[in-house]
């Protein structure tokens, strides 16, 4: 059994006008982070704040019409987040605090840098190898805690090497944000050198290498619609992926389209400066 639900979406990317004014080389976190386009960013709220008595966020659902399979269903609906309008907060493509659940989204916000574009860089721990020591500054040994060391020396040492300041370095992994079907919430990726991610607040789901969901019912979410948004200058695309299929254990499936658009829009101007004391 094979349905297919059309729906149109905007892809949006987002143009951010700044100004900086800087009197020694600086690297701020504020430059670094493209918000998600308006309609992925009001999905997104779910699972940022999410509906409970302990966030004091009401469920808030108008529903509009259920995708049926045998054992499945994917509702439809429109839904209004009572977290409050933000300043600068531009509205969904159905109107401000309202969601169109017509599928779903997973969203990658990059946090420093891009994890699919840079190599994620973890804090080995503290080596005892005497060479290593030297070679980094330290020299603490715990066959000799007698012997002074320089803790600080060998911190700066390993921070200052080419690995963690090179321009693929990246100590923090990035922020996924989901909504879909009756799940929502964020995930990020543990370590570099595995394809596991954890969920939060802890869910069932199981989140594969390539963004894909299966749930605690084996129904697998496939997530191969992409959406960038991002600023003119620094260049920090967010990616939203949106839900094109719905497969259940049985073989049924429900298929999403989407059609693509374009615009851009602008948010206020900014003005950093920063001062060194004389």
């Amino acid at each position: 059994m094979l349905f297919r639900v059309a729906i149109a979406i905007v892809f949006t990317f987002a143009s951010v006008k700044g100004y900086s004014q800087i009197d020694f080389p600086a690297k701020t976190s504020t430059d670094e982070y493209t918000p998600a386009a308006p309609t992925a960013a009001a999905m997104n709220e779910y699972g940022n704040i999410p509906v409970s008595y302990h966030t004091g966020i009401p469920n808030i659902e108008i529903p509009i019409f259920n995708v049926s399979l045998k054992d499945f269903t994917l509702p439809i609906s429109l839904s209004y987040h009572a977290g409050g309008v933000r300043v600068d907060e531009v509205a969904s493509r159905v109107g401000l605090g309202w969601t169109l659940n017509a599928g779903g989204s997973v969203t990658v916000a990059a946090v420093s840098k891009a994890d699919d574009q840079t190599e994620l860089w973890e804090m080995p721990p503290i080596p005892w190898s005497k060479d290593y020591n030297e070679a980094l500054g330290y020299t603490y040994h715990q066959n000799h805690p007698e012997l002074g060391y320089n803790f600080l020396k060998g911190v700066f040492s390993l921070l200052n090497t080419p690995n963690a300041t090179g321009q693929n370095a990246n100590f923090e992994p990035d922020d996924y944000s989901y909504n879909f079907g009756s799940y929502s919430g964020r995930f990020i990726r543990l370590n570099r050198d595995s394809n596991y991610f954890q969920t939060m607040p802890l869910s069932t789901l199981i989140i594969k290498d390539d963004y894909n969901a299966i749930d605690e019912n084996g129904v697998e979410y496939f997530f191969d619609e992409v959406e960038v948004s991002g600023g003119t200058d620094p260049w920090t695309p967010t990616k939203t992926r949106y839900l094109t299929k719905v497969k259940t254990l049985e073989g049924d499936s429900i298929m999403l389209e989407y059609d693509d658009e374009t615009f851009c829009y602008f948010t206020s101007m900014s003005q950093v400066m920063h001062i060194v004391p004389p």
